[in-house]
């Protein structure tokens, strides 16, 4: 049979995440399920965060494996996350502020100081979507008002989720418009 490509994707979810193979062989697409671990947030400092530590471990562990199954070529690496939460990078590429968690109680009223400054309708208009207290313009808010506004100072780039992750497997910053759409921050 042959192989014409090999791809392999990462599905990152709040709870689990798994790593699965997609070859094409003679024009079709096989599956393959290389593996799958747990991913949860962990308290620090009276906030919840992703270990994002924990999550590069399972897909390094996750291409390892796939080299012990004979996909030493890929043509190709897609990650698919949750929305919504992010990491800041300053100008030597390292952490500024860990990804946080959605979950953690930082956004709460952000809702109500966001849409006290543009209206609903008009964050829907430049956005797609209207402000919950979930999400990552909450939380940019949430870090602007708190104990961690100095880090604004010194933070070069904003990255989601997929693209902090491809950051750290090839090393390119830049943001991909699907996952950047869930941000409230983007003019779609």
């Amino acid at each position: 049979m042959k192989v014409e490509s090999n791809f392999l994707a990462f599905d990152l979810g709040a709870s689990s995440g798994r790593a699965v193979t997609g070859s094409l062989r003679n024009g079709k697409l096989a599956l393959e399920e290389i593996n799958r671990f747990q991913n949860e947030s962990i308290e620090l400092d009276a906030a919840l965060y992703w270990d994002f530590l924990w999550l590069w471990s399972n897909i390094a562990e996750s291409l390892n494996m796939c080299s012990k199954k004979g996909y030493n070529k890929l043509d190709g690496i897609g990650i698919d996350t949750w929305g919504i939460d992010f990491a800041i990078l300053g100008k030597d590429g390292k952490f500024v502020r860990e990804p946080l968690c959605y979950r953690d109680g930082c956004t709460e009223g952000m809702d109500k100081v966001i849409n006290a400054k543009i209206s609903q309708r008009r964050m829907y208009d430049i956005t797609g979507m209207t402000v919950s207290r979930v999400g990552s313009l909450p939380q940019l808010v949430a870090l602007r008002q708190g104990a961690g506004k100095d880090r604004f100072k010194i933070a070069e780039s904003f990255l989601m989720m997929p693209d902090l992750f491809r950051y750290f497997l090839g090393g390119s910053i830049c943001a991909e418009r699907t996952i950047a759409g869930t941000s409230l921050v983007y003019d779609i």
